[in-house]
């Protein structure tokens, strides 16, 4: 076995940053426990017996102000072992949350997928009607606020700890729902030719984004240290 880190973060639009004096915090979730009250979780990636959730971790060294522990996928949420390797599409999905126009989500992330590409999408949805029950699913949660390194890029994805803010707006007043986290990675697994696995922390909802946060908008982006065998000839 092997332990590996990985790489950077590209394509980013800065959009300006606010006091955190100025924010009001309305959701906050730091994965001292797990899983957390009203959130819940559902792997749909394409299994031979049943792969691994998300999970809490503690095994690298936490950003200042947040806890040891955060949660983690990674290439074990599918247990396909074949040579092209599996489909993944985990989730992770927050208690009902009421959003405002003007708001911004923030969290920590890291990936530990040097050589391996990891891929992440934050969904909202305002249905609860759940994700479906595959690969390509994505049930009610049709709304795509952040996918961070689509194309897959091996070094695509934030290698240190690394604080996202993404601008809500078009939904109105007040409006009901769920986000969602995703991590979604063709031919992953312990034989595939991408996943290794991601951490998130330090979800909030504010009225601003975090000082230092890279303030995203609806865009697309081209670590947890975790433990991966090394991929056989």
């Amino acid at each position: 076995m092997r332990t590996i880190l990985t790489s950077g973060l590209a394509a980013l639009g800065l959009l300006g940053l606010a006091s955190a004096s100025q924010a009001q915090v309305t959701f906050y979730e730091d994965f001292d426990t797990f899983l957390p009250a009203g959130w819940t979780q559902q792997n749909n990636s394409v299994m031979v017996l049943g792969g691994t959730p998300w999970v809490p971790q503690t095994t690298i060294a936490p950003r200042p102000g947040l806890s040891a522990a955060y949660a983690a996928a990674n290439f074990s949420s599918t247990d396909v072992t074949t040579a092209t390797g599996g489909n993944i599409s985990n989730w992770l999905i927050t208690p009902t949350l009421t959003l405002t126009d003007g708001q911004f989500l923030s969290f920590w992330t890291v990936s530990a997928g040097q050589g391996f590409a990891d891929n992440l999408e934050v969904r909202w949805s305002t249905t609860g009607s759940g994700v479906g029950s595959t690969f390509s699913d994505v049930g009610s949660f049709t709304t795509l606020l952040l996918n961070i390194n689509p194309t897959l890029s091996a070094t695509g994805y934030p290698q240190t700890w690394t604080n996202l803010s993404i601008p809500i707006s078009g939904i109105g007043t007040n409006v009901s729902g769920q986000l969602a986290f995703r991590y979604v990675v063709p031919d992953g697994g312990i034989n595939g030719n991408n996943s290794n696995g991601i951490g998130i922390d330090g979800v909030a909802v504010a009225s601003a984004p975090e000082p230092g946060s890279l303030a995203l908008g609806l865009l697309s982006l081209p670590g947890a240290l975790l433990l991966r065998r090394k991929k056989r000839a």
